[in-house]
């Protein structure tokens, strides 16, 4: 019966604890001209949603297309959705995959004249704005909100527990 108690409370613990996220956000910093995040799916290997803030435009944050290829990651990226418009070219130095990625640097280039979003065919020849670093943003771990359930549980089997021995006790001093 205890180790039936023990397998419960065990598997409670497993559900409660859920999948892990694949997605990780990855912080641009280490340039002055631009900055944002990255959402990269470091299982699946794909850009989840980018946001790069590049002087004052407005952010760019539509995703074009993403190429991959052996030398790495080609984003592009745009400040909105009407064409012609602006688009940032990001240069991801991968390793040739965002599997397991943690981070490293990133390059980009711009061009802030005319470009056809659907082709991504531009006017202009892009301008480059040096390397960035790209690392995962850090944040708190917080306390999981079955944590004190699960403690109110664990408390509730000990005193089922306790009062079943009790009545044992109990039961045999009466018949003695």
């Amino acid at each position: 019966m205890r180790s039936k108690m023990i397998g419960i409370v065990i598997s409670t613990l497993l559900a409660s604890l859920g999948a892990a996220s694949a997605s990780t956000v990855f912080d641009i910093n280490g340039n002055s001209t631009y900055s944002g995040t990255l959402t990269i799916d470091t299982v699946a290997g794909s850009l989840n949603a980018a946001d790069v803030q590049f002087g004052t435009p407005p952010d760019f944050s539509n995703i074009l297309s993403t190429n991959q290829g052996a030398a790495g990651l080609r984003i592009s990226v745009a400040d909105g959705t009407t064409s012609p418009g602006p688009i940032l070219f990001l240069s991801l130095d991968d390793g040739g995959t965002l599997i397991g990625f943690t981070g490293g640097t990133i390059d980009t280039a711009a061009v802030l004249g005319a470009c056809n979003l659907a082709s991504e065919l531009c006017i202009g020849v892009p301008e480059q704005f040096g390397s960035a670093d790209l690392s995962p943003e850090t944040a708190a771990t917080p306390l999981p909100a079955a944590l004190p359930l699960f403690a109110t549980g664990i408390g509730g089997l000990g005193l089922l527990g306790w009062r079943r021995k009790r009545k044992a006790l109990g039961s045999s001093i009466g018949a003695a």
